[in-house]
């Protein structure tokens, strides 16, 4: 009864850093971090690296059979540094509280999701109620059989370049006991293949959007991310639900883009801010990422 309950909650999307996922696990505690190292895209070619941490923790509770309520907590901080003759070097920081309520159909066919996601998005320089967004996500899932559902959506944040809407489509598909295709289109797509018991791998891609709002002495203004990648992947079970992962991928985009307050975007920043240069366009390169999860997998055929 209590894996039926569960299955109910794999509807539900993960948030980091402003992207949506649908994946069939859930992770109940997640930790990972993010490295790229890469050199800007003007003509000093200064080097250019960023560290990304990320930490969720997610928390369902279940009403009945049919009814969830989801709870999760997200933070990230994102730190760059500029390598010219000196070093300049800033941090960004997000704390998101998702709640949302999931409601699954008496014949296990249908599931609706609704979630409000409030967020604190900035250098944390400047006033609290500044640094504010508001946004949600709407999700409703199709699924015929055990190995084949499809998902269709919307998520909505109030950006501080603008609002920002974002059609969802997704699958999750198990074309064989050892296969697994699953993700929420534009944000993120994985292919993934067990190797054994305590070993998965794949190909991933990820794309996703946020925004930082930045305070400075002169004027306060900011930071447009834009972030994509293509990527292999390797998940090792170190114990029955502790999970190591580690991926290496390229970047297809990675930038920032300065946005001043009243409207119009300018790179590098030329008002006087504190951190010129650092919030550009960066050259693709390669990306790395490793972290631990505490996750529960519901969809494991014994295999022989």
């Amino acid at each position: 009864m209590r894996k039926d309950v569960l299955k109910v909650i794999l509807a539900a999307p993960l948030f980091y850093a402003g992207c949506v996922s649908a994946q069939p696990y859930i992770d109940i505690v997640n930790f990972n971090s993010q490295a790229i190292y890469s050199t800007y895209k003007d003509s000093a070619a200064s080097g250019f690296k960023a560290f990304d941490q990320n930490f969720g923790f997610f928390a369902p509770v279940n009403i009945d059979s049919n009814s969830t309520v989801l709870l999760k907590f997200t933070a990230e901080e994102l730190s760059s540094t500029r390598l010219d003759c000196g070093v300049e070097r800033n941090r960004l920081y997000s704390f998101a509280l998702p709640a949302g309520y999931q409601l699954t159909s008496k014949n296990r066919k249908w599931k609706m999701m609704g979630m409000i996601i409030p967020r604190l998005s900035s250098d944390l320089r400047g006033k609290i109620a500044d640094d504010l967004q508001l946004g949600g996500t709407f999700l409703l899932t199709w699924q015929p059989n055990e190995k084949f559902s499809v998902k269709a959506g919307l998520y909505y944040n109030k950006e501080f370049f603008g609002n920002f809407f974002v059609p969802l489509l997704g699958v999750d598909w198990r074309p064989a006991d050892r296969w697994r295709i699953f993700g929420l289109l534009p944000n993120n797509m994985r292919v993934e293949y067990k190797l054994g018991q305590k070993v998965y791998c794949g190909v991933a891609y990820k794309n996703y959007q946020r925004s930082y709002q930045m305070q400075t002495n002169l004027f306060m203004d900011s930071v447009h991310a834009k972030e994509s990648e293509a990527k292999f992947f390797l998940d090792f079970y170190v114990k029955q639900k502790l999970v190591l992962f580690i991926d290496a991928g390229y970047s297809l985009k990675y930038s920032f883009v300065d946005r001043v307050e009243g409207g119009h975007y300018c790179s590098p920043n030329p008002y006087g801010s504190s951190y010129d240069g650092i919030y550009d366009r960066v050259n693709n390169n390669f990306v790395f990422t490793i972290g631990l999860a505490y996750r529960i997998r519901l969809d494991e055929p014994k295999i022989e």
